[in-house]
Order: structure tokens, then sequence, then C-alpha cells
């Protein structure tokens, strides 16, 4: 789980993937959330797993958690990423067991500085809980410049359908 705000990460191994084994780790992951940041969760954002159906959501509801379906996340994909470049880095350095190295792992991703705060996710944590804001900077591009798109009022050609897949 990820914090969109600070981008702290917080981990549960878990030995399947469905809703039933997902939920008791996601709500201690919550909890843990709630301890650190003294802020209550609002909102939960995932993606369309079928892990953050059925019990999951019946829990969410129940502790009063806003939930936001999105067809990717790109934020815990990306931070996802990274955590597993220093995982597996850490395993070619034979540095320990695998929940050492999970933890130190996520560790060094909670150190890691991030340009958009200008700190690292856990100095952004501690802001929170002490009751202060973490600003983000802007990008130095917008999202249609970022995505190379084409000005507006720009003359294009579209597909009225779509390409039929060629053998």
């Amino acid at each position: 789980a990820v914090c969109m705000l600070t981008g702290y990460l917080l981990t549960e191994v878990l030995q399947g993937k469905t809703a039933e084994e997902t939920t008791k780790p996601l709500e201690r992951i919550i909890e843990r959330y709630e301890k650190l940041s003294k802020t209550k969760v609002g909102r939960c954002e995932f993606d369309k797993g079928g892990e953050f159906k059925g019990a999951v959501a019946a829990m969410l509801k129940q502790k009063g958690i806003r939930r936001i379906e999105k067809v990717t996340n790109a934020v815990v994909e990306q931070k996802n990423a990274h955590m597993q470049r220093v995982f597996w880095n850490l395993v070619a350095q034979r540095r320990g067991g695998f929940i050492p190295t999970v933890k130190q792992a996520v560790r060094i991703s909670n150190r890691t500085l991030n340009r958009r705060t200008g700190m690292n996710p856990e100095e952004a944590l501690k802001q929170i809980a002490a009751g202060g804001k973490v600003d983000q900077k802007e990008p130095k591009a917008g999202p249609a410049q970022r995505k190379k798109a084409f000005e507006q009022g720009t003359k294009v050609r579209a597909l009225k359908q779509p390409r039929s897949k060629s053998e």
C-alpha cells in the first residue's frame, strides 16, 4: 500500500491473493498508517483486481473508508517497481532471508528522496503526523506536454473503426 501524498510504502507478505486472504493484512496496513500519520484514512484507490472486492469492500465500508476503483494505479505500480528493484539488488548481495530483505527494501524505498515533495516519504509522513502539510512541486511540463499531445486545433485523421487484428 502506498500513501498517494507522501509516497510512503507499507507492506505485508501474503500467501494468496483472494479477497479473504487480503482483508486482514490490508486492515493491519490501514491501522499502521493511521497510527504513523495520526490521521484517519478517508479513501483507498484500487485497480480492478478481484482481491479488492467482497470481504475487502465490506471491511472498508465498515471502517467508513471510501473505495475508488481505477483501471490502473500508476503511483502504486511505480513505487512497487522501485521497491522490487531495491529488493532484487539486496537478494543479489545475499543480505539475509526473505522477510528481513523485504523489510530492508521497504525501509530503503521510504528513505529515497522524492522530487515532487523535496523530501523522502518517511520525513513527509512525520511532517503530516506533526500536523504539518506536504507541498508538491508542479511538474515542469503539463499533462498535455508530457504526453506529446497535438496542440488544440491541429487537424488529425482518426479511425472510424478500430483496426482489425491481423493473423
